[in-house]
Parts: C-alpha cells; structure tokens; sequence
C-alpha cells in the first residue's frame, strides 16, 4: 500500500500539467457558474440591509384631501401595524444653474425613511435644509449655500411654507430615491428632479399630506419572500376596509367647512359648490420606483445566470471530464501490471479516483469561494452608479448554489473517472499491458472525389483522415472552442448593444441638439416674440415647437410612467424624429389619427399595433388606439397629433418646450448659448443632448465591468480548454508521432503535422461559436435591459473578428506551449514494445 501511496504522488509530480490544467478549469466553471447564479440572492440581500438599516416604510397612505389626526388614530388602530408617521412634502420649484428643477420638500419624520448623509449633517432649525446629492450635481451648488423655492403655481409659496429660502447644511439619500428616478410631478414639467428635507414644522398646513406606516413582524422577514408580501398585502386590505369611513367624515369636513366659509343657507339656496370626495390611495414598497427597479434588475441578473453560467460550466466539465477520462486510458498498461501483481479493482480505482478528485474538489471549493465573493461585488459595484444609495454589500456564501457546483463537478469527474477504470478492468492483464491498437484509418468523403484528392500533398491527406478518424477528439475540440468562442462574443456582443445606445439615439432616432423648457402662462404675441428672438441667436439653424408632458400609460394589466409628445405641425417633425420599423427599416408618417409608441413601452405594456391604451394624466384617464410602434432605445414615448389631442382633452395643447437644432455642437458653443438662452424672458430651462449622452454613457458605462469579466473568464476558459485539449490529442498519438520521426520527419515537421489539425479544428470550432454567440447573445441582451433603455439587438462585425482573433491566438499560444512536449517525445521509449 505505501508502495502505492508513492507512486500516486510520484503521478501528480510527473503529470502536474494535466493536475493544474483540470484544477483550473474546474475553479474557473465553479467560479462563474455560483457567482453570477449568487449575484441575485446577494443583491437582494444588500437591498433588505438597507432596507431594514433604513427603516423604509412598509405602507404608505395619501388622501387626495389630506390626512387629519382623526384618519391618524383610526390607522393606528388597525391590527398589525406597528406604528404610523404622519408626515408632510410639498412640490415646489428652483432655477439653478440654468434650469428649472422641480423639487419634492419633504418635512423630516424620525425612524421611518432615515436619510443617509453623505456630506454634511440633518438639519435642526427651521431655515436649514439637507438636499439631494442629485440636487447638488443638477445645480452646482454646495453646503453652506442658500436656495429659494417658489410655488409653480397661481398661490404664493408663503401661504403654505414659513420661509422660501433655506440654507444647506447636508447631503445624501433617501431610501424611497435609491436610484435616479424621483417621480411624476404635478408642477413644472410633470417630473421631480430631486429632493430637499426640511423640518416638519416649516409646513403651515394642519393637515397631513401622507402617512408612513411600519407593519409588526415585517422586519423580521424578507422582503423579497412571499411571506413580507402576504403580511403587508393584510394590513393594506385592512386599510381599505376602513378608508370608507374616513373619506366620508374627511368629505363631510370639507363641506361643512364650505358652507360655514361663504355663509350659505342651505335651507334656502339650492346652487351649492360641487365637492368632490376624497380617495385614499395604498401604497406599498413594491409601489416605489426605485424599490421595483432594482427588483426587476436582480431578477435580470436570474436571467442570466440561467443560461450564460450554464454553457460555461458545461464546456469546464466537459473537458475536465475529457481530461480525466483520457488519463485512466493511457495508463491502461500500468493498470493490467497492478493487476497481474494482485492489487484488486477497487484499490486500482481509488487510485485514479483520488486523482481526480483533489484537483476537482480543491479547485471547486476555490471558484466557489472566489465567484461567490468576487463576481457579485463587481456585478453590484457596476450597478451602484444607477443605485446610489446602496453602498454597502452583504456578500455570504451562497451554500445551495456553491454545494450544486461541487456536487455536478465531483460527480462529473467522479464518474467519468470510474466508468474508465471500469472499462479497462473487463480486459486480462495480458491485454492492458499491451500497447492499444492504433484507431483503423478509414476512407473520408474527399478521397471520392480524385481529381480534388489527387492535388492534396500526401501530409494533407493525412491531416484530412485524421480528422475523421479521431471522431470524439474532433466533436469535444469544436464544441470546447466553440463554447468558449460563443462566450466571448456574448461579452463583446453585450458591449456594443449597450454602447449602441447613447450614440445612436441621438444621432439616428432624436435629431435635435438642445431643448427649451418655456413659459405656458405668457401670450401667443410673447411666445412669437420668444420664437423670433431664439431664431436669431447666431448658429442656430432651426426650431421646432412641442407639448411634452409625464403621463402614465396604461395596457390590459400594466402600467408604466411615459413622455407624451405632442409637436406643434407634423410636416417638419422628420427633422427632429425618425419614425421606422426595426425589423423591416420601413419608414412612418406621422399619425394624425391615434398615436405611435415606442417599442420597449409597447413591449413592457404588451400591446401591438391597433390596441387601445390609457392615457391618465392627474385625474382625467383617456384611451388612444396604437397605429405604430417605432424604433427608439432611451425612454418610454407616446407620440399623437395637434388634432388628436384636441379630440381626447377638447383642448388645443399648450406647448411647453422648444427643440432647437445647429451645428457647432462643441462644448464651448453650448455653455455660450446656454448662458444667452436662459436669461431669455419666458425660457425656465435649457439641457443639451450632448449632456444626456454623456451620462447615459456613464450610466451604461459601469455595466461594461461586468462585460470585462465575461470576456476575460471566457478567454481563460477558453486557454485552458485548449492547453488540456492539445494535451490529450498528443498523448493519445504519441506512438504515431514517434514513428514520424523515426522515419525522419524534423521536429518543426512534427510540429506542423500536429499544429495543422488544431488550426482547422480551431477554425470549425470558431464558425460553430460564432451561431452559438450570436443565438445566446439575443437571449442574454433582453435579460439585460433595464426599464427605461433598449439595448441594441446587432453584434458588431469587428467584434465577431475580434473574438475570432482572440480564440485563433490562444489556439497558438497553446501549440507553441506544446511544441516543448512534441520535441521530447521519445522514439525508442515510444516505439519499443512491451515484450
């Protein structure tokens, strides 16, 4: 037994290329496959720390009347709700930095929805204010500065806040703003820019705008589970029961208050003010867009890692397995003398099997303990510039998905490795220690064909048959390169659909350079006077008048936030948007009847072309019929006509913004026209679609981490299925590539013969990768996506080259890393028989 303890470590030490080769393939499937199908579970575990760190509330009530203190009580009382935060927020306006921003102040509530700063302190006098960091990059200011805010609205902000003007003394986040959407507004252009928290008793009203509720027992659950939603989905019915109630006694206030204001006699006037009656509006988190964002995010990387991780596991055991299995066959000689000297089958077997499984098992704990720590940090270090507020990751061992990869890569090996061993011990020793019989070349298809066979050279033909005749070798290598080729086009194919983006949605859909956020309040004369003085500005070629406003769109049973647009005449609207199908290319006119869509909004809401949709913009909710949907990949848009518009709101549209088009779109032109631009009378802001570009390049920039990792786990797993590849083809052939030289063939010679047939086998494994990239490339992209973005569905054609070079690369670093092995074949050791 010591004898043959000593010659297995003597084993490891002779073959440690082929040992290291199988332990890094197995870490790096291991690694990928537990980290990405990890990355999800960690993320949503992140978020429920911050969450719970935060205590972002679990219920959140608004009356469209306010909530008194009586409403407050009878919340209070319902079973199951731990506590309830009467709280106030106010929409309010700011003009900074050449731009109107609409800003939600928010009245400071402790222990529910607690602010993280990250510069600075909370306020604690009533003329302090902590603000949105998104507020401090829109308007460039900083702490210690004072901002003024003013109502947007025919009432004085006065009526309703202490003071206009307030100092600020912090920044940071929100947990309800984890990423950069902050809402649909009621003032300015129908969407909240930022937030700004001050102290509650700033507000003037009595009443409550909203209500904050914490459920009993909902902390101590997961937020992401079944069982936190069934929690909160009793309380919130619970609510309703009693919203009744509280909406009649707010309406009878409202109207009692009414009468007693303008001193009615109800017993003698019959024409009394119509009031309508309140609505209470539930909410839960799942409500809060950047709560339902980052869901839907965790829930892509799933997606992911259903498929992408899978292949990439596949290819690493398939060719571990392959490793492995060719091992115990060349080693069939040293089986049947173990045998002839009495050592049983199992203890012959445990030998090969402890082989295999050192590498396995060691390099599957590793990858598991690396991808399980390395990739979903980097994956949520990626996404953390579109959630800003989450910064701190909670990063465990994921033991399911970790044990999976272990268990799937011991028994692939495990197995492979005895059913082997299984195979050589049904032959005598006499047979094992016997050299095995060359494979019988056999005729190809080519041979047929004499005029083509007669002009190939005489070590063509033999590359040519042995490529068919090595049968398995020649299916393992193609799909060993074409996996791992498909991989690396996927990478790549994931960079350009995401940078495809930002480029071209502004150079080939959204044609105009800036847009004017004007004055709806002034007369059309001013609004003439505002057009002719803006067209006279040097440099600029054309303008082009829109109404555009938030508005959300509803399918059959979804409903997303949309931009409806709106444009002033439908002749020149091609200068400034390009209405066209993806797939055919075809060209749309303009609709004058019904609306266009764009195709992610028609996608997410399920709707085709001559669906009906609903419009709900505040309380008035109309439905238009789809007459196209169009290609675009940044937002959500409905488009219609002057006319239709009239036809749905029995109102001609007020337009309130001015797209604007010139061609120095240099940096110093912009800050030049800005400045001019905005002190206009009746312009209240101007942004850039350069600026637009760049941050959706930044935004999208960070997904590119995640596509460096792809690429280069590919890439690693592509060298390394390779390098055991070759490795096994000259093993198995050592006898034939012997007799080459011993009938006089050079070592280059040798060399050549070999290389020969891994180049062709590389080159069929890189076509079959590149359908293989190109299928799991459309899958993947539209598990990727985000909300608001289409990425592009095309691959580039430099990058299906550039992945073809690099695998072609690697194929010839692995066969000049071989050529050391190929010069020390031994002839006479190779040649001599066993007798």
């Amino acid at each position: 037994m010591k004898a043959l303890q000593r010659d297995f470590f003597r084993e490891i030490k002779k073959n440690k290329g082929r040992f290291i080769s199988v332990f890094f393939i197995v870490m790096l499937g291991a690694a990928f496959f537990s980290g990405i199908r990890s990355s999800k579970f960690d993320m949503e575990l992140s978020a429920e720390s911050y969450y719970d760190g935060k205590n972002l509330m679990d219920i959140k009530v608004i009356s469209t009347a306010g909530l008194t203190d009586d409403d407050i009580e009878d919340i209070s009382k319902v079973m199951d709700i731990e506590k309830v935060f009467p709280s106030y927020s106010k929409e309010v306006l700011n003009k900074e930095n050449n731009k109107e921003q609409v800003v939600n102040l928010i009245g400071y509530t402790e222990g529910i929805n607690e602010p993280t700063v990250i510069e600075g302190r909370l306020p604690n006098k009533e003329d302090e204010c902590f603000v949105d960091t998104e507020y401090l990059e829109k308007s460039g200011r900083k702490i210690g500065d004072k901002i003024t805010f003013y109502s947007g609205t025919d009432e004085e902000i006065s009526n309703s806040l202490k003071y206009d003007t307030y100092k600020i003394v912090g920044s940071g986040n929100l947990p309800q703003y984890m990423d950069f959407t902050r809402g649909i507004g009621s003032i300015g252009d129908g969407s909240i820019d930022s937030f700004v928290v001050v102290m509650p008793e700033v507000f003037k009203q009595e009443i409550y705008t909203e209500a904050y509720i914490k459920v009993k027992g909902a902390k101590e659950l997961d937020s992401f589970d079944d069982s936190y939603k069934n929690k909160v989905d009793s309380v919130e019915e619970k609510l309703k029961d009693i919203s009744n109630d509280a909406v009649q006694r707010r309406y009878d206030e409202i109207y009692n208050q009414l009468i007693n204001s303008i001193g009615y006699d109800t017993n003698l006037v019959t024409d009394i003010p119509k009031v309508e009656k309140p609505q209470w509006y539930i909410t839960d988190r799942n409500d809060i867009s950047s709560v339902a964002s980052f869901n839907t995010d965790a829930e892509r990387i799933a997606n992911i890692g259903k498929v992408f991780p899978v292949i990439f596991f596949l290819v690493a055991a398939l060719v571990s397995l392959t490793a492995m299995t060719r091992m115990v066959e060349e080693q069939r000689q040293q089986i049947g003398t173990l045998k002839a000297l009495g050592c049983s089958n199992s203890t012959i077997a445990m030998r090969y099997f402890a082989y295999a499984m050192i590498p396995t098992v060691l390099g599957s704990v590793i990858g598991v303990v690396i991808g399980e720590k390395l990739l979903p940090f980097v994956i949520m270090d990626a996404y953390s510039i579109m959630y800003t507020g989450l910064t701190d990751y909670v990063i465990p061992l994921n033991w399911e998905q970790g044990l999976f990869a272990i268990v799937v890569n011991v028994l692939c090996n495990g197995v492979a490795t005895l059913a082997a061993c299984s195979k050589e011990f049904r032959a005598k020793p006499s047979e094992l220690m016997r050299p095995q019989a060359p494979k019988g070349g056999k005729r190809v298809f080519l041979e047929r064909i004499n005029f083509l066979w007669s002009h190939i050279s005489f070590t063509g033909k033999s590359t040519i048959r042995n490529l068919f005749r090595y049968k398995k070798r020649f299916f393992m290598t193609v799909i060993g390169i074409g996996g791992c080729m498909g991989l690396i086009l996927v990478g790549l194919g994931l960079h350009d659909s995401i940078t495809f983006v930002a480029k071209n949605q502004f150079k080939e859909f959204t044609k105009y350079n800036a847009i004017l956020a004007i004055d709806t309040e002034g007369s059309e004369e001013k609004s003439k006077e505002l057009m002719s003085e803006i067209n006279n500005y040097d440099g600029i070629k054309e303008t082009f008048k829109i109404y555009s406003q938030n508005i959300e769109l509803k399918g059959e049973d979804k409903s997303i936030d949309v931009t409806m647009n709106v444009p002033s005449n439908y002749e020149d609207i091609e200068d400034y948007f390009i209405f066209q199908s993806r797939k055919t290319k075809e060209k749309y006119n303009f609709p004058k009847e019904g609306a266009a869509i764009s195709e992610k909004t028609a996608k997410m809401l399920n709707v085709s072309v001559g669906d009906t949709v609903k419009i709900k913009s505040g309380e008035d909710i109309v439905e238009v019929q789809i007459k196209f949907i169009y290609e675009n990949y940044l937002g959500h848009y409905i488009f219609m006509s002057e006319s239709q518009y009239d036809t749905l709101y029995k109102k001609t549209p007020e337009y309130n913004q001015i797209l604007v088009n010139y061609n120095d779109t240099s940096e110093k032109f912009e800050e030049s026209l800005g400045k001019k631009l905005i002190k206009l009378d009746g312009v209240k802001g101007v942004s850039f679609t350069s600026d637009i570009v760049k941050s959706i390049d930044d935004m999208l920039g960070s997904l590119n981490l995640v596509v460096y990792i792809l690429v280069l786990s590919a890439g690693l797993l592509a060298f390394v299925v390779l390098y055991n590849l070759n490795n096994i083809n000259i093993a198995e052939r050592q006898r034939e590539l012997a007799t080459l030289k011993v009938l006089g063939f050079y070592d280059k010679e040798v060399s050549s013969y070999v290389y020969r047939e891994n180049i062709i086998l590389t080159i069929i494994g890189i076509i079959f990768g590149f359908l293989i990239g190109s299928l799991l490339h459309q899958y993947v992209i539209q598990c990727a996506e985000v909300d608001t973005i289409m990425f592009g569905r095309s691959i580039r054609v430099i990058s299906y080259i550039i992945s073809g070079i690099l695998t072609f690369v690697f194929s010839i670093i692995v066969n000049l890393v071989m050529s050391g092995k190929l010069k020390k074949i031994d002839m006479i050791e190779s040649l001599k028989s066993v007798e």
